[in-house]
C-alpha cells in the first residue's frame, strides 16, 4: 500500500510547486502593474490557476489549491503588503477561482478543450459564474481597503476579471499535448497571410482611428479562424486584444472621443475583449467539423471491427502502390493470411471472442509490416498485404514471422483459459506491375490455399508470370 501511495504524494507535490511558483510569477507580475491605492492594471494569475486545474485536472487536489494560496500569499509578501491586506485580496482571488472550478467540472474533456461549437459558450458561462462571484469578493475587499462603495467595487472586479478569464482561460484550455504539437514545416506565404492581415488591419485602426477601429481587425480575425488551429487562434485574440487595449490607452489607436470615466473605459475594454473571442468560436466550429470529416473518412475507408484498412480503400490504395512500382521497376509481394479454424473458435467461444481474435490479430500483424506497407481485412477472417519494393525471400521470411508471432502467445479469455490461434498465409511475387493488383492477390490466395491445403500453420509461396525470386 505504501509503495502504491509514494507516486501519489510524489505528483501532488509537483502539482503544488507547479501551481505555486505559477501563481508566484502571475501574481508578482500583476502586483507591479498595480500603482498605489488601485488594483493591478492587468491580473494574470486567476485565470491562469483556473486554467491549469480544467485542463490538468489532477492539479485541481487539495495540495494544487495550497500551492496556489502559497504563491499568492508570497508574492503580495515579497513585495511588502501587509498579511491582512494580502488574506483579504487572495480570498477575493480564489472566490472567483473556487466557482469557476466547481462550474468547470460539470463539463465533459471536449468543452473543456473547447473542440465542439458549444464549448465557448459553455465555457463564457463558467467565466460569468467566476467573474461574479470574484465581483463579490472584491466588493468586500474594495469596502474595507479603499473605502468604496460594493457596488462600485463588484463593477471594477467583474469587468476586470472577465477581461482577464476570456484573455488568458482559452489559451491554457487549448495548450496541445505532446503528441499534439506539430511544426507545419516550411512556412509558405498562404499560411503566414491571415497574419499579415491582421497586422495590416491593426495599421490602418491606429491611421484611422475612430469609435469603429477597434472592430476593424474583425475580418483578419475570421480568416486566421479557417486557417489556424484552436491553440494559434487562442493566443491570436490574446494578443489581438493586448494591441488593441495598449493602442487605446497609449492614443496609437484615437476613438475621436473622451472616454469619460471608469465605467467607460471597462465598456470599451469588455468590447474589445469579447470582439477578440471571434477566432476562437469559429475556430472551435471548424475543429468539430475537422474531426466530424476524419470520421467520415475513417467509416469510408477503414474497417470498424478492427481499424485497419477495408477492401475498398485497399484495391485503391493497391492500384497506386503497383503504378508507382511499375515506373520505378521494382517488384512488388502480396500475402493473403486467413485465421484457421474461425468458424470452430466462433462456435466453441462466442463471437465477441472472434471479434477480440480479429482485432489482436489486425493489431499485430500490422505491427511488423513496414510503414509504406498495405494491410487491410478482405473478408471475414481473411487478411490482404501489399508490399512494395520486397523480393520472394524477403516476403516469405516476413509472413513467417507473422506466422510465428500469432501462434507463439495465446490469447486470455474471459474465463481464465488461453486460446491459441494460428495463421495460414499466402505469398505471391511479381516484377509485371502494370498488369495491377488483381494478378497478385489470386495467386497469393492461391497460395494460401496451397498452405491449408497442406496442413494450416504455414506459409506456401508462387511466382506470378514475371515474378523473381
Amino acid at each position: 500500500m505504501g509503495k502504491l501511495r509514494a507516486p501519489i504524494v510524489i505528483r501532488a507535490g509537483r502539482g503544488a510547486l507547479m501551481v505555486g511558483v505559477t501563481m508566484f510569477f502571475a501574481a508578482l507580475f500583476g502586483i507591479l502593474t498595480r500603482e498605489p491605492g488601485f488594483l493591478a492594471a492587468f491580473w494574470p494569475a486567476n485565470a491562469l490557476m483556473l486554467g491549469l486545474m480544467i485542463r490538468w485536472p489532477w492539479l485541481g487536489g487539495p495540495m494544487g489549491w495550497l500551492g496556489g494560496i502559497a504563491g499568492f500569499l508570497a508574492a503580495d509578501l515579497v513585495t511588502g503588503s501587509d498579511p491582512a491586506t494580502s488574506l483579504l485580496l487572495t480570498a477575493a482571488n480564489l472566490s472567483g477561482i473556487c466557482t469557476g472550478y466547481l462550474a468547470a467540472r460539470h463539463l465533459d474533456i471536449a468543452d473543456r478543450s473547447l473542440r465542439r461549437p458549444s464549448s465557448v459558450i459553455r465555457m463564457i458561462l463558467v467565466i460569468f459564474l467566476a467573474t461574479a462571484a470574484a465581483g463579490c469578493g472584491g466588493a468586500i475587499a474594495n469596502a474595507i481597503l479603499f473605502d468604496q462603495p460594493p457596488v462600485t467595487g463588484w463593477v471594477i472586479w467583474f469587468a476586470t476579471e472577465l477581461i482577464n478569464y476570456i484573455a488568458i482561460l482559452p489559451v491554457v484550455l487549448t495548450i496541445p499535448t505532446r503528441d499534439g504539437l506539430r511544426w507545419p514545416g516550411r512556412l509558405r506565404a498562404r499560411m503566414l497571410a491571415p497574419l499579415g492581415a491582421l497586422a495590416a488591419s491593426a495599421a490602418i485602426a491606429a491611421l484611422i482611428g475612430g469609435p469603429g477601429a477597434i472592430a476593424f481587425p474583425v475580418p483578419a480575425l475570421l480568416w486566421c479562424a479557417v486557417r489556424y488551429g484552436l491553440f494559434v487562434n487562442a493566443l491570436i485574440a490574446f494578443g489581438v486584444s493586448a494591441m488593441m487595449l495598449i493602442g487605446v490607452a497609449t492614443g496609437v489607436i484615437a476613438l475621436g472621443s473622451e472616454l469619460a470615466g471608469q465605467h467607460a473605459l471597462m465598456s470599451l475594454r469588455i468590447g474589445v475583449t469579447l470582439i477578440a473571442l471571434t477566432p476562437i468560436a469559429i475556430s472551435s466550429v471548424m475543429t468539430d467539423r475537422a474531426v466530424m470529416m476524419q470520421r467520415l473518412h475513417d467509416m469510408a475507408t477503414r474497417d470498424q471491427l478492427t481499424g485497419v484498412a477495408n477492401r475498398r480503400q485497399f484495391d485503391r490504395e493497391a492500384r497506386k502502390a503497383m503504378g508507382r512500382a511499375a515506373a520505378a521497376g521494382h517488384p512488388v509481394a502480396a500475402m493473403m493470411l486467413d485465421i484457421d479454424r474461425f468458424k470452430a473458435i466462433n462456435d466453441n467461444h462466442g463471437h465477441a471472442t472472434g471479434d477480440e481474435v480479429l482485432r489482436v490479430f489486425a493489431r499485430k500483424a500490422s505491427a511488423m509490416l513496414r510503414p509504406g506497407d498495405l494491410f487491410a481485412r478482405v473478408g471475414g477472417e481473411e487478411f490482404a498485404a501489399i508490399l512494395p519494393a520486397m523480393a520472394a525471400d524477403e516476403a516469405v521470411a516476413l509472413a513467417e514471422r507473422v506466422r510465428r508471432a500469432i501462434a507463439d502467445q495465446a490469447m486470455d479469455l474471459p474465463d481464465g483459459r488461453l486460446l491459441c490461434v494460428t495463421v495460414s498465409i499466402g505469398v505471391a511475387v511479381t516484377k509485371d506491375c502494370g498488369a495491377g493488383p488483381s494478378p497478385l492477390l489470386i495467386e497469393a490466395d492461391r497460395a494460401l490455399y496451397d498452405a491449408k491445403d497442406a496442413g494450416r500453420d504455414r506459409v506456401a509461396h508462387r511466382l506470378v508470370p514475371g515474378g523473381r525470386p
